[in-house]
């Protein structure tokens, strides 16, 4: 592990982390002809004039440097350009591209990259913002064109709609790319602690790390991971620290009903079988939802008691 301090292009801010006795700085500093005019009131050259010293002072103390050049992708491309190649003359060690307000596409992303590393040979680090849903995406991008280091947080927290998912960064790059050197295993335990530790709910439909991700509904679906996970599973739920679950309701069939009485430790028959699944349908039907676990199980039980008493026997 290697631990940064995050700092503005202030001497003050890396002293800092100086203190902190970190590996490196992370020097946020904007580029960008909107920042440069409305928020820092500075011009270009002055603009220039402050970044090298500010990476000059921080490699003089010893600190490894990521140079993260706020709202890149928005940034006039040859202006751009040189403010990377002037930093890195200075003695930067990684060129941070920053898509801050989650504004580029990933053919965008891509043609920046390869650009950049026309004229820079620099490790590149990029940090997407999800706006528009393209954080992943937009990393993978950047990662098919030679980005080699990826800005990531666990669920994707962040401003507004937060960054790049550390979860979905590492289980596409195992799955699609074949970057197979985490614990993946561990990412839903990890997903739930920081969710529990933010105080969030965790969102069911959450790729990786969400309760409905491995959960089957439609009763031609169960019945086929019955056969098979792989005809609706792309990749094993115990890959990611996962289980498969069923969730049973009006579209529910047989097989299902059967599993989830199996799983329970019920010895049936199947005309119970047949039986119970009407119940469920009726049930989920007349309410147009599905059932919880714990209402099957009232059911199932309900059922096998009226069938005792019905008969005389359990």
């Amino acid at each position: 592990m290697t631990v940064y301090g995050f700092a503005r292009a202030v001497k003050g801010d890396i002293d800092a982390v100086i203190e902190c006795d970190c590996d490196g700085v992370v020097i946020s500093y904007p580029p960008s002809d909107f920042h440069l005019t409305y928020k820092l009131r500075i011009t270009r050259e002055e603009y220039l004039k402050k970044a090298v010293e500010i990476v000059e002072y921080s490699k003089s103390h010893g600190l490894d440097v990521i140079y993260s050049a706020e709202d890149s992708t928005r940034c006039d491309l040859p202006w751009l350009k040189r403010v990377f190649r002037e930093v890195v003359d200075a003695g930067v060690d990684v060129l941070r591209v920053v898509d801050t307000l989650g504004c580029i596409t990933p053919t965008g992303m891509r043609f920046l990259i390869n650009e950049l590393r026309k004229e820079l040979d620099k490790p590149i680090e990029v940090h997407c913002h999800n706006d528009h849903g393209l954080a992943l995406a937009n990393a993978l991008a950047a990662f098919e064109s030679g980005a080699t280091r990826f800005s990531t947080s666990v669920l994707g927290l962040g401003e507004r709609a937060g960054i790049t998912a550390t979860e979905e960064l590492i289980v596409a790059f195992k799955n699609f790319y074949n970057v197979d050197k985490y614990n993946a295993e561990k990412l839903t335990e990890l997903c739930e602690a920081v969710a529990k530790m933010a105080k969030m709910i965790l969102w069911p439909l959450k790729p990786i790390s969400g309760i409905n991700v491995f959960t089957h509904t439609s009763g031609i679906h169960q019945d086929a991971v019955l056969k098979n996970p792989i005809v609706y599973e792309c990749f094993p739920p115990e890959m990611v620290g996962q289980r498969r679950r069923f969730l049973l309701s009006r579209i529910s069939g047989r097989a299902a009903v059967s599993a989830k009485l199996k799983e329970y430790g019920f010895t049936v028959s199947g005309k119970d079988v047949e039986e119970i699944t009407n119940i469920i349908k009726e049930v989920s039907a007349n309410r147009r939802s599905a059932i919880s676990d714990e209402e099957f199980l009232e059911i199932a039980k309900k059922y096998f008691l009226s069938k005792r008493d019905q008969y005389g026997h359990s």
